[in-house]
Parts: structure tokens; sequence; C-alpha cells
């Protein structure tokens, strides 16, 4: 099974991967979590977590996008190296 990707944005400054992790792994189960930072390791807002399940994937988007984390709104969505072979797959099962 190939693990999947998700972008997240707008996040609180003050968010933890370790947050992140706790709240997506409520959906399924998260292989890993990576906060971009800056030079100085502060957080630049955005992330990346990587599930290990396709299905896991589209339900973090549909409960998670739009939720308050730390006062901020995040924005979750299908990373776009994942998005093309998502969208095949699913494609291939209809």
């Amino acid at each position: 099974m190939d693990n999947c990707q998700l972008a997240i944005s707008s996040l609180s400054w003050a968010t933890t991967e370790l947050k992140l992790r706790s709240l997506f792994s409520s959906i399924g189960k998260v292989v890993d979590v990576t906060i971009i930072k800056n030079l100085s390791g502060e957080s630049l807002g955005n992330a990346f977590i990587t599930m290990s399940d396709e299905s896991d994937i589209e339900n973090a988007k549909r409960i998670l996008n739009g939720k308050v984390v730390d006062g901020k709104t995040i924005r979750v969505e299908v990373s776009p190296l994942k998005e093309k072979k998502l969208l095949k797959a699913i494609l291939s099962d209809a």
C-alpha cells in the first residue's frame, strides 16, 4: 500500500507536529508529520501529513478542512503530487 499525503496550510505558528499527529490520528494511521519551517526553525504555517490509506486522506480532508486549530482555521488539501494518483484510482474503480 502506498502512503498518501495532505498539504495543510493556514496553521498557527504555535501548532506543533505532535498536535497535528494527534488530530489526524483520530481519522486514520499517520505515518509522518512535517511542519515547514524557516532557517530559524519557526513555523511558516504549512505542513505535510502522510497517512497510510487513501480513504483516510479523503476523510481527513472532509472532516478537518475548515477546522479551527490553535485559533486559526486550517486548510486541508490533497498534496498535488498525490492528487493525480488518487484521481486515477477513483476513476479506475468507476
